[in-house]
């Protein structure tokens, strides 16, 4: 078995780890949208309740989390770039296809988040040749799946998601500890 063999493996192996668990990130994400609509509700409720002052009153502005992914530039490697640059020709706005313009869209943001996973996405919607699988894009692909690991694991950790999976002496635990943190932050 030779080293492109073995590339091709491992990379389908870790393309569908990532769609299995992009999957989740997806569901986990619109469960915590949702859960931190209600959150923010009962945090002025139990705020208003308890004569505490409501972190949510006045000019917040939350912190803001960059979705990076790969720390380096995912065109770096000669593969990605080609493939960058043949998804950049199939799809330029000038082409006016059907759907060259969402995939235009799609590939750009994937290149500004340092996505390789979904640059692969937009490449196989093409039908472009993706066969050429080198040592750094496996690197990047590997980044990609830990930083979206991390992401489902921030969720699955978070204010919200405690507290809605928590008991009613929970809830109260986690909000004292929010309310907390949000007046440490803030002096």
């Amino acid at each position: 078995m030779n080293y492109k063999t073995l590339n091709k493996k491992e990379f389908y192996q870790l393309r569908h780890k990532w769609k299995e668990l992009n999957k989740e990130h997806t569901e986990l994400k619109e469960i915590e949208d949702k859960l931190s609509t209600a959150f923010v509700e009962y945090i002025y409720t139990f705020t208003k309740k308890n004569n505490l002052p409501n972190p949510f009153e006045g000019d917040l502005e939350g912190d803001k989390k960059s979705n990076r992914g790969y720390e380096g530039d995912i065109t770096s490697s000669s593969e990605s770039k080609s493939l960058y640059r043949k998804i950049m020709i199939e799809t330029h706005p000038d082409k006016k296809t059907k759907n060259s313009s969402n995939l235009y869209v799609e590939a750009t943001k994937a290149k500004k988040e340092n996505n390789l996973q979904k640059l692969l996405d937009v490449g196989k919607k093409l039908n472009l040749n993706l066969t050429e699988i080198s040592r750094d894009q496996l690197d990047i692909l590997e980044s990609n799946i830990s930083q979206l690991s991390k992401e489902v694991y921030n969720i699955k950790n978070s204010y919200v998601w405690v507290w809605f999976h928590g008991s009613q002496k929970r809830k109260h635990e986690v909000v004292y500890r929010f309310l907390n943190r949000i007046e440490y932050k803030e002096n």
